[in-house]
């Protein structure tokens, strides 16, 4: 897969997806009565986990995720990790492990995880010690990319000749040209003041061993909750070079959100998603067009005798991580690449493109 997206979408289903779900995506679950579908759509997160089923039970081995620049999730380059089941029990995993031999054996309680040991899995809790913890793991190979670049997207593994190791699907979601996080926005349109206090506490945070990302989002939303007009912050001060820089910056944000509970709200739906792009100058429609002339001239590289086999396209317009006044000018821009890249170049004249369209007054139906 080609992934064109500000986001990797590469998070673990949550525990309301059962790992088993990703096998029997059309199956009610015993526990919530809903597919994989339905909870993929019911789940705030879904959006960010509708790829890691298809490396668990699609076979789905390479994802090169093209980014944006000023996207910063996973680090440029080829990374190598596992994802799979994962049954907490009281049992050694090791022990485990044999009696797993299909999806059939799954208990409905595994869920899935990696032996990623990242910060964008860790915050969701979703790293393993070792890849001998995974049930049933499935071996996912990362490409993170930024274009220009003189390499081609397509990583066809030496010696593969079957047909079906060269195949491929190109995935777009328009906020890799243009991206805002919605959360962040929503505070912008109340006091621009409050979403800057609140970028100066997080980012002035330093997370490492004993100080994670996670818990520090735990911390601060506690904070600002406390009734307190001057809570305790001693928990927090680890996370700052200095008391006096951590009282400055938190003082400074508490003091807004203390004097409006709507704004606190706002707030507080933000921090667990505060570091994702969000990038309002990139809003422009020259810096628009390069991103499409950059793109088409990468997607210009790869064999146009073996196109993808399925090319999805997301607006990421109700959530609004495309800035909603871009989205239709992105789309034709989008549109027109790819009939030029695989239709026109490969056949020498104009085709009519055939475009399923989900969205408006149809979106999330099923077609």
């Amino acid at each position: 897969m080609i992934h064109f997206d500000a986001h990797p979408d590469l998070a673990c289903p949550t525990s309301q997806c059962p790992a088993v779900s990703c096998f029997t995506p059309r199956k009610e679950m015993t526990l919530t009565r809903k597919n994989l579908y339905e909870l993929l759509d019911l789940s705030e997160t879904g959006i960010a986990e509708w790829i890691i089923p298809l490396v668990v039970a699609a076979e789905l081995k390479t994802i090169n995720w093209v980014k944006p620049g000023f996207s910063s999730q996973f680090p440029l380059g080829r990374h190598l990790y596992n994802v799979g089941a994962y049954h907490d029990d009281d049992n050694d995993a090791n022990d485990s492990a044999p009696s797993v031999q299909s999806f059939l054996d799954l208990p409905d309680t595994a869920i899935i995880k990696t032996d990623f040991d990242m910060p964008y899995y860790q915050d969701d809790g979703a790293v393993v010690e070792s890849a001998s913890d995974l049930l049933l793991a499935q071996q996912l190979e990362l490409v993170v990319t930024e274009l220009p670049t003189t390499q081609t997207l397509l990583n066809h593994r030496d010696g593969d000749d079957d047909d079906n190791t060269k195949k491929w699907a190109l995935d777009i979601c328009l906020d890799y040209f243009a991206c805002q996080n919605p959360f962040l926005s929503d505070i912008d349109k109340v006091n621009p003041a409050v979403t800057k206090a609140l970028l100066q506490v997080m980012s002035a945070a330093e997370v490492g061993p004993g100080r994670t990302s996670a818990d520090l989002k735990q911390l601060v939303a506690a904070m600002l909750e406390d009734g307190n007009s001057i809570p305790n912050m001693d928990p927090l001060a680890k996370y700052f070079d200095s008391a006096e820089t951590a009282n400055d910056h938190l003082t400074a944000l508490k003091r807004f959100t203390d004097q409006d509970s709507s704004l606190r709200s706002l707030v507080l739906k933000a921090i667990p998603n505060w570091d994702m792009p969000h990038d309002v100058p990139s809003a422009d429609k020259e810096k628009i067009l390069e991103a499409i002339r950059d793109m088409e001239e990468a997607l210009s590289k790869e064999d146009c005798t073996s196109p993808p086999f399925l090319i999805t396209i997301c607006r990421s317009s109700d959530d609004e991580f495309t800035p909603p006044w871009l989205v239709e000018f992105i789309q034709v821009q989008v549109l027109e690449l790819l009939d030029r890249i695989f239709y026109i170049r490969s056949t020498g004249e104009p085709q009519s493109l055939c475009i399923v369209k989900d969205y408006g007054e149809w979106e999330g139906s099923t077609i």
